[in-house]
């Protein structure tokens, strides 16, 4: 298989970003939600954000490499990502205007699929 150069490689590293920060998050929350069930408390709720986290750290990954491979699915998560940034002030904001823009009319498709590149 032929290596590409990425597709709007902006929006693949904003994407990896975020998913490395969740995922950094969830393993300190969750860290710190068994640790708080090996004192013997109630730390079911703590545990759980920790697994949410976990599930916004895939999207952003699997939004990051549809995006880079110039998938559709890539540009569905990331209009969807700039939609809930717009509602954070101001720095999710301007985060939220520039996926918004760059997974509008920048947006670039792989014109051949990688499987048939060769």
């Amino acid at each position: 298989m032929i290596a590409s150069a990425p597709l709007n490689l902006g929006l693949f590293r904003v994407h990896r970003i975020f998913s490395c920060a969740f995922f950094g998050l969830a393993l300190v929350v969750i860290g710190a939600g068994v640790s708080i069930l090996l004192q013997g408390q109630d730390a079911g709720g703590v545990v759980f954000y920790g697994v949410f986290l976990m599930v916004f750290s895939a999207a952003h990954w699997y939004a990051g490499n549809g995006a880079r491979d110039g998938k559709n699915y890539g540009r569905f998560l990331s209009r969807m990502f700039g939609m809930l940034w717009l509602i954070g002030f101001p720095i999710t904001t301007v985060l939220g205007i520039y996926v918004l823009i760059r997974a509008g009319s920048t947006w670039t498709e792989r014109a051949v699929p990688l499987d048939e590149a060769q």
